[in-house]
Order: structure tokens, then sequence, then C-alpha cells
């Protein structure tokens, strides 16, 4: 950094906050290689960064790159991104404040719907799925000097693809400098996959970690019961300071705080208030909003009371693992587990599993606790476990999912999925099927061309293709702000698991307060009408100032629904910018209100219709694409086997342990309706593979189309006896 006591960019002198500020960066492991990092960037393509957490990289390297090649750069701007919202404008902001600048003049953040970039911007601090985005529009990037990616261990798909785009226009670009870095990164697979390029490794943390081990495994179900009383432990006996909680998800986060309060008010009667200091408990996870993150984060610790520390505990998901920093945490616990989604290709459904995390994150954790003063890092697995069944790296997230989407980025950044140069290959298999549903959705070619249709997907801000699909066909059916509603609420409420608040068996009464707000809302169409209902009554109670009695009178969780509204704002403003795209809303009186909505998903969700199998079974459902044998989830606002639920469509199939393949957001239509929604799709029916879905759908549509079932077969005429010469 400059000794100079003038800001360069505003050219006032420096606030005594920031001269405060930059004295403990310089402090920082990293400023002591600013020179050489800076010198390594400028006179190579591609420079690796390994500095263990708490170096001071993500904060330091944007800046001292800027102060150091600014005239590299000519005025183009240096780009750091970060895997996800809340590391993007925490990072953002420090780096403001270091520089003594406004947010949105020489350094901005963008991400989703948020942007703050100005003329005047030369540091632009970005999502990994921002920066793809743009790389869509802009192949070549030509407004960034030097492209920093931070966290590439975390190997998401979008810093994987962002990678090989990088790879590739390097070749076409001299003047780009490509920097990765990370604190557990495996350089030599960086190393490997850009051949020629320089690595650097920074001393990482200022101040020593204790590492606490199991005398013995704990099962799962006792994990959350563990990991409460290790914080009351730590609160009563250890150093003051925050404790940050790592556990594998939002239902794990819920156990453990419901645990650790029903703790404390046991202890109350023997530990009083002057024996104790306070614990105030704080959420953090990917679902809660941006402004409510970042008050996890910035809010003060409790004072001392009697002596005794006051502390912040976090229960956090991996949201908190990377680049954002807690003021205070001195303890870190944790679980050693994270969840994950595994596709599964062949039955085109996914897994939720659990499962350890690896030895680099579990060391990226750590490290949260080392930053400021000594930490102690308490591990809920046995050393033995540590060392023999934790993988050394992460999976990379290709190896788990769907690339239905992935392989629409590639095609839009001019690249084709199978010749395209993974870092991490996926399976040939999982690339095969997303072209042929791609290709059923009339999204490409079959030559693995982009389409229209997959031109204006790509453009919409989702990874789920279905919903891309829905959005883009709901004008066609006039009700294009009812199917943002319902998409909105899929997402924010995780396909509608996390709307009502949790009851324990044990609380009769509140059990039967729930299911009467849930039969109140249910839709005899099924789940993604009810959905609708939720949020459009939550809307007039809003609207009529009573908002927290509809929410206690219904036992709903009012931070999803206000988390509904924000996608579905968000929603709307860029399907604004989708060519052709309308807003449009229907009448509520009319006749074909539902029907007109339950059209639209359809039209969207045609490869995932199903059609009741006979037998006892009524969740029983046979896929009427795949053949394959689905059941219809519990939780499904779908209740009874009629004639009205013979036909369902459904946006989500996972594999449950214990039905097996599970179809959930499930809603009932009319088969002639379904049939119209996507005509040209249904009239091949005869090309299905044979049984009794075919069957049915033969003589659907000869009904509709007044042809006899075996025109609609298209078989030839029946052989004849050959005339005898």
């Amino acid at each position: 950094m400059s000794t100079s006591t003038i800001n360069r960019w505003t050219n006032k002198a420096y606030s005594a906050h920031c001269r405060v500020m930059r004295a403990d960066a310089e402090a920082l492991p990293v400023h002591k290689h600013r020179s050489d990092l800076s010198d390594t960037v400028r006179d190579n393509p591609v420079t690796i960064i390994v500095g263990e957490t708490g170096s001071g990289k993500s904060t330091q390297t944007p800046q001292f790159l800027l102060e150091a090649l600014d005239k590299f750069l000519d005025r183009k701007m240096i780009c750091m991104t970060q895997p996800r919202r809340l590391a993007a404008q925490s990072v953002g902001d420090r780096i403001a404040n270091e520089m003594d600048v406004e947010m949105g003049t020489i350094v901005a953040v963008k991400y989703r719907d948020h942007d703050t970039t100005s003329k005047a911007t030369r540091i632009q601090i970005v999502t990994d799925g921002t920066l793809l985005v743009i790389a869509k529009s802009r192949p070549t990037l030509p407004e960034y000097g030097i492209i920093i990616i931070d966290e590439a261990h975390q190997h998401s798909i979008p810093t994987d693809l962002l990678l090989a785009h990088l790879k590739s226009l390097l070749t076409r670009r001299s003047d780009l400098r490509v920097v990765i870095m990370s604190a557990t990164v495996n350089a030599k697979v960086f190393q490997d996959y850009f051949p020629g390029s320089k690595v650097k490794e920074v001393p990482g943390r200022q101040h020593a970690i204790t590492y606490n081990f199991l005398q013995n495994p704990v099962s799962n179900e006792d994990m959350a019961d563990e990991i409460a009383r290790t914080i009351l432990y730590v609160h009563l006996e250890k150093m003051s300071g925050n404790i940050l909680v790592f556990v594998s998800g939002v239902r794990e986060i819920g156990k453990v705080k419901f645990v650790l309060e029903r703790l404390l008010h046991t202890h109350e009667d023997t530990l009083t208030a002057t024996e104790m200091g306070e614990l105030s408990v704080y959420t953090l996870h990917a679902k809660l909003a941006l402004e409510e993150q970042q008050r996890v984060v910035n809010d003060p610790q409790p004072l001392p009371r009697h002596g005794h520390p006051g502390r912040k505990v976090i229960l956090a998901t991996n949201v908190a693992e990377t680049s954002i920093t807690i003021d205070g945490v001195t303890i870190v616990i944790d679980s050693c587990k994270a969840k994950s989604n595994v596709w599964n290709a062949r039955t085109e459904s996914h897994k939720l599993s659990e499962a350890p995390v690896s030895k680099a994150e579990i060391r990226q954790r750590a490290g949260r606790a080392g930053r400021t003063s000594e930490g102690e890092v308490y591990l809920m697995c046995t050393e033995k476990g540590y060392k023999e069944d934790l993988p050394d790296y992460p999976v990379a997230s290709m190896l788990l999912s769907d690339m239905t989407s992935a392989c629409l980025h590639i095609m839009k950044l001019g690249q084709s999925p199978i010749g395209f140069d993974y870092i991490v290959p996926p399976a040939t298999g999982t690339i095969v099927k997303a072209l042929g549903l791609l290709r059923m959705l009339n999204a490409v070619d079959i030559k693995v061309n982009l389409l229209p249709r997959g031109e204006k997907i790509t453009s919409i801000p989702t990874d789920d293709i279905y919903t891309a699909t829905a959005l883009l066909a709901s004008p066609d059916f006039g009700c294009s702000d009812e199917i943002i509603t319902i998409l909105s609420m899929i997402e924010a409420t995780d396909g509608g698991s996390h709307l009502f608040r949790p009851v324990a068996d044990d609380e009769k009464e509140e059990k039967i307060k729930l299911q009467a707000a849930q039969k109140h809302f249910r839709h005899i169409t099924g789940d993604h009408i009810t959905l609708f209902n939720v949020y459009m009554a939550w809307r007039d109670a809003c609207s009529h100032k009573c908002e927290e009695a509809f929410l206690e009178r219904n036992l709903l969780v009012g931070s999803v629904l206000k988390a509904a509204d924000r996608t579905r704002k968000q929603l709307l403003s860029m399907m604004y910018n989708v060519d052709g795209w309308e807003l449009k809303t229907l009448h509520r009186d009319s006749d074909i209100y539902y029907n007109r909505i339950l059209q639209a998903l359809f039209a969207g969700n045609y490869l995932n219709v199903a059609m009741r199998q006979p037998g006892k079974e009524p969740r029983a459902f046979i896929n009427a694409r795949t053949g394959l044998r689905v059941m219809l989830t519990k939780q499904s606002a779908i209740r009874h086997a009629t004639k009205h639920t013979e036909w369902v469509c459904y946006n989500d199939c996972y594999m449950d342990p214990e039905d097996g393949e599970s179809i959930r957001l499930v809603s009932a239509i009319t088969p002639e309706l379904m049939v119209a929604a996507q005509v040209g799709f249904w009239w091949n029916a005869e090309l299905m593979a044979d049984g009794l879905v075919k069957e049915r759908l033969l003589v659907i549509l000869s009904g509709m189309s007044t042809l006899d079932k075996d025109v609609m077969r298209r078989r030839m005429p029946a052989p004849t006896e050959p005339k005898s010469m």
C-alpha cells in the first residue's frame, strides 16, 4: 500500500478509521509478498496463489494489483469472483473501507439483481455465477484486465466453467491475466490444467489453533445433542470469544438450536445470571435474506456479565466457510458433515446425501478461529476417523450434478459440451442424458447447436431448465404473473418443505392447528396452486396490516414468504429483459383461471409427467416418458386417487429412503389440457415404448383428433396371403 497520507482516488486525506484499517491490513501475511505477487501476475498469464485462511489474500490482492499494475491494466477493471453473495458483499465492503472510497465508485459489487458498478469502477467483486452470465453475453470479457477466481477449491459449476472459458480466452487475449486463489487449493490440479502457470504460496494464519477430537464416534441421531453440549461447555469453561458452529443443513441448524435452548432452560436453576455470560444465538444459511446474513456477521458481541464473557453463537451451514470474517470468533465447532444433491442420470432423480467433508474444508473452517487470536476447534469425529475416513479434497460439483443447464452455458460460450475442456470431466452418460433432455425441450438441434428456445433459456437467471421453460411459455397462457409467483415460492420454500413452522410430536394442540392451516390452503389440483394460495393470502394480510396475526394463526414462516417476495421481484426485473416476454395477469373470477395456470406449468414440465399405476397403492405412478415407477410424496396436497388425479406433472424427482424414486411438487391435470399445452410432444406418443401409458395416451389422442386409435399408431396394413401363381 502507498505510504502517502492523501488518498489518490479521492484527493483527500485518509480518514482516521481508514488509517487504522490500513495498519491492520499491513500486518497481514500477504502484505509482505505484494511486490513479488504483483510482478508474477504481470509477467505470467496464470498465477496460482495458495494462502491459508487469515493470510488476507481476498481483500488485499485486488488492492495491491491495482496499485502496482495500474498502467498495465490500461483502465480495465480487476474482477474477483466469490462463491456466494454474502462473501462478495463482505469482501467488497471491506476493500472499499480500506481504500476509503464509497461503494459504487472505485470499488463495486455485482450479483443477481444488485450492481453498484459505475464508470469509475476499477475493482469489481462478483459472484462466480454473475461472471458466467457476463461471459455468455460478452465472451471476450473486454472490460477486465485481471480476473481473480477466489475459492477455486470449491469447484462449483460456474467456477469450473469459467476456468475452462478463461483457458480458451487466454489464447486470444495476450493482455489478460488470470489469478486462481484459495486457502486449500490442490495446486497441482490447476497447474496441470494451465501449463506454464506459476504457483505462489503465502503463509496463513497468524495465531495458533488447537484441534480437539471426540473420544468415540457420534451417530447422526446424537449429533445435535453433542454439538449443543459442546457449545455449553465452551461457553462455561473456555476462552472468551464468539462460537461458530458448522452443521450440514437448515434442518440441522434447527435441531441444534432446539437442543441448546432446552439445555439452557434446564440449567437455569443451577446457573444463575451471575454464573454465566449472555449467549446470543444466530443462524446463518443461504436461504436468509442478504440483510439478515449481514446482521449475523455485523451484530456486536454481547457485553460481559458479572465477569463472565458474553458470546455470539452462530449456527451455520457452509455459507460461512469462505471469504467472510465474523469478528471475534475464537471457537469453531464442526460437525464435519455437509449435504449435497447427487444426480442419477439414469432415473433423472437426485438424492440429498449427507457425507463427511474433506480435510481441506475442515482446515478452511478451522481458519475462522485463528484470525485475531489463538483459537480452538472441536471436531465431531475421532482423530482416527479424521485421518482415515475423510477425503483430502472435496468432490467437484460437476461429478455430482445434472448437467443440462451447464451444457446450455457451454454452448452459449461458443463451445460444445462434448469436446469441452473440463478441468474435472463429468461422466459421459451425464452429458449424453443432458443433451437428450435439451433436444426434447427443443433447446438444441441434433447437431448440438443452440436453437432460439435454448438461447432464451440461457438468458433466464435460473439453473432449472423446467422453470425457465415454464417462464417462457407463461405469456402464451396469459398468466406470466402467476407463474412467477409460484416459481418464486418453490425456490424460497425449497419445494414447500420450509413453509410451515416445525411442530414437535408432543405439541398436540399445535399439531391440530398446523393440520387445519395446511387443509385451509390445500387446493384440489395439488401443490403448485396450494403454494400460490399461501402467497396470495399472505400478500392480502400484509395489505391489511395484519401479517403477524396471519403468520401466527397459520404457523407460517414469515422470513420464507418475504424471501419468495424478493425472489419474485428479482425474477420480474430480469424477465423484462428477455426478448418477447410479457407480464400478463389472469382475472381471478375467470372460469379457466386455474386451468390456464396449470397449462403453463405443464408447458414447462411436459417431460415430467406421470400416470397413476393401477393397483392398490394410490401413490404409485409411472413416468409417461421413461416408464419408471415413481411414488407420490406423502406430503403432497394430492390426497386421493380419483379420475381427476390420474395424470400429474411434477417439478422434482428424488430418492426417498423408504419409497425409492419419489416425486414432489405435484399437480393434477386433465389429459386433454396436458396434450393441448404441448401438442407437438404428445402427438408422437406412438414412438413411446409399448405399455399402459402408451395405450392410454393413444386413446386420449384418438378422442381429441377423431382419428381411430389404430390410425394413431401409424401401423402398416395387415399382411395378406400371397396369391398362387
